[in-house]
């Protein structure tokens, strides 16, 4: 399964467990989850600036969906992090409260 994770801004990018777990295909249908999306290799996650200097009181500000090894081998996909257009609440809305309760920032 894939994970899809809400981050902030900043040195901070999450704290908990992920947001969700869905297969990829869910991810692309329900996420918007495309190719063209990658932002970095698993080796380290991805880093947002912060223009505001807010960090974590600045609240989840992206979605970013990370797939695994294993996962992508099964779902053709390249293993790493990609990102979602869609905001943390707009995530919310569509799937119902996250599985962290850290995660409802």
């Amino acid at each position: 399964m894939a994970k899809v994770w809400f981050v902030y801004e900043g040195p901070t990018l999450r704290r908990g467990g992920p947001s969700y777990e869905l297969s990829v295909a869910d991810c692309e249908r329900q996420l918007g989850l495309s190719r063209e999306n990658f932002l970095k290799s698993l080796e380290k996650g991805p880093e947002f600036d912060d223009p505001s200097g807010l960090g974590t009181l600045g609240g989840f500000k992206r979605v970013v969906i990370e797939i695994e090894e294993n996962e992508a081998k099964s779902s053709g996909w390249k293993p790493g992090f990609y990102f979602s257009e869609m905001s943390p609440d707009e995530v919310i809305d569509m799937l119902g409260q996250p599985n962290d309760p850290l995660q409802s920032g």
